[in-house]
């Protein structure tokens, strides 16, 4: 109820902002951003951050100048540490656009291609068939399975110590694909994971060090870092927090140690250099920001909103180029509109900080006369990474009409299964006329019948191709194969 309440609130306050907006002599006296009408809508926003929690921190760029920030929350709940615009956070998935400038600068160079065959950098990795491109891995259209949904798969304890190599390994021992690459788009961390690999392999040295080298030093980014060590202090960092029973818990992953697809800790005044990147290229010039923004194209020839770690879209008639992250509480957005000169950051140490706080809601404010096309209620970007026009998995309902089956049928699919793409054995057994998977963590899935030897249950898909063989999907995961033991 409160939070309809603050969304209503902020409603009506945006309406009598948007009025005062078009008024000439506020236009002509002052900034939208230094007004009390401003303020307030941004305040609105901000009130579902209460004294003592996590919160968020929100910086407005225009021209290149930070015209507005906001703070609210608590970056460290432990010692009453307040958020601010120098505050450290795990900016998560937001990391990929480094990322994907490194492959690009060894482009620039001459060190490679875009277009190179990943085998022909990490050779171990498997043929499927049809070449896989470094451009595919950056555009989400490789078909390669997400690591980290292998590692959810499998029931991996996310606090062990996991590395760069351990992914890649991970990886590699995949026999098969989510689809043909390039047939489709599919946000997977394992592209972005794989291309840091790249880097190591052409340079001999880590993301972290040659981004470093490359780009954060360039720009002075001199509080930026690709955090690849957990035993390291980072100064003023902050910690990342979930609700557990109404009460916040730590949700900070320490322990992979590992660049690519997340892991850049930075802060707001450290993103504004970067943004000013965007518009004034001291790293890389005109070429790189060209690949950036080079959106990627299917076999079919569509071209999808992805390019190189960064969605370029519409937003209200407007050009936008934006990318999430989402990683244990942390949560964050750049979004730029690149022909305003105007860009938005919002970085959160709590998991729901930037669902309950949303961009376009401030970008509503502040280009309020600049947008061509009316608001459409119910827009959302999405906090895990992955662009908003990517589709979740649609699991098959369960139909009423459907007949159970038989007894016997479900006994036939109990025993000890083995994935050598995962390297772990799930346990289906049979209680009470109920299919039961244990994963090695020990959770428990109950498998309910769909159709055709199809179950589903906390968000898997199992399908049973024989009494002893399954395939299971899971979201990023397509057709994990699991071969029955002693058969």
């Amino acid at each position: 109820m409160n939070n309809i309440k603050r969304h209503t609130s902020f409603h009506l306050i945006l309406a009598t902002y948007c009025s005062l907006a078009f008024s000439p002599s506020l236009a002509q006296s002052q900034s939208i951003t230094s007004s009390t009408d401003f303020e307030e809508s941004i305040n609105s926003l901000f009130a579902f951050i209460s004294p003592g929690d996590p919160g968020c921190s929100l910086g407005i760029i225009e021209r290149g100048k930070l015209t507005y920030s906001k703070s609210a929350g608590l970056a460290n709940l432990d010692w009453e540490i307040p958020i601010s615009t120098s505050s450290i956070f795990d900016v998560a998935s937001v990391s990929k656009q480094f990322t994907a400038s490194a492959i690009a600068l060894l482009e620039i160079d001459g060190l490679l291609s875009l277009d190179d065959e990943v085998r022909k950098w990490i050779p171990e990795f498997k043929d499927y068939g049809a070449p896989i491109t470094i451009r595919q891995l950056l555009n989400h259209t490789s078909g390669i399975r997400d690591y980290l949904s292998l590692m959810n798969l499998a029931g991996t304890d996310f606090n062990n110590v996991f590395t760069e190599f351990d992914a890649v390994e991970l990886i590699v021992r995949q026999e098969g694909l989510n689809f043909p690459s390039g047939d489709q788009f599919l946000y997977s961390n394992s592209g972005y994971l794989l291309a840091a690999h790249i880097v190591r392999r052409i340079t001999g040295k880590s993301l972290r060090a040659f981004l470093e080298e490359r780009v954060f030093a360039p720009l002075n980014m001199t509080k930026t870092q690709v955090w690849d060590d957990s035993k390291e202090i980072v100064s003023k960092r902050a910690t990342g927090y979930s609700l557990a029973n109404d009460d916040w818990q730590i949700d900070h992953l320490l322990n992979f140690q590992m660049g690519g697809d997340g892991q850049v800790l930075t802060s707001i005044d450290e993103l504004v250099k970067w943004d000013n990147n965007f518009y004034q290229p001291v790293v890389g010039g005109n070429s790189l920001l060209q690949k950036l923004h080079d959106r990627g194209v299917l076999n079919n020839g569509d071209v999808i909103d992805y390019a190189l770690g960064l969605t370029v879209d519409e937003y209200r008639g407007l050009k936008r180029v934006m990318h999430t992250g989402s990683w244990g509480g942390f949560r964050a957005n750049i979004t730029r509109y690149p022909d305003e000169h105007t860009s938005f950051i919002l970085l959160c140490n709590r998991f729901d900080g930037t669902q309950e706080l949303r961009i376009t809601d401030v970008a509503d404010l502040v280009l309020v006369d600049k947008f061509t096309e009316q608001n459409v209620t119910g827009v959302n970007l999405r906090s895990d990474g992955s662009p908003v026009n990517q589709p979740d998995q649609q699991l098959t309902p369960v139909s009423s009409e459907t007949p159970d089956p038989q007894l016997a049928t479900l006994k036939n699919y109990t025993g000890e299964y083995w994935s050598s793409e995962l390297g772990v054995s799930f346990h289906i057994n049979l209680e009470a006329e109920q299919l039961k998977m244990m994963r090695p963590n020990g959770s428990v899935t109950n498998l309910e019948y769909v159709k055709n030897k199809q179950y589903t249950g906390d968000g898997l898909v199992v399908y049973f191709e024989s009494s002893s063989r399954m395939k299971i999907d899971t979201g990023r995961v397509l057709g994990i194969t699991f071969i029955k033991e002693g058969v």
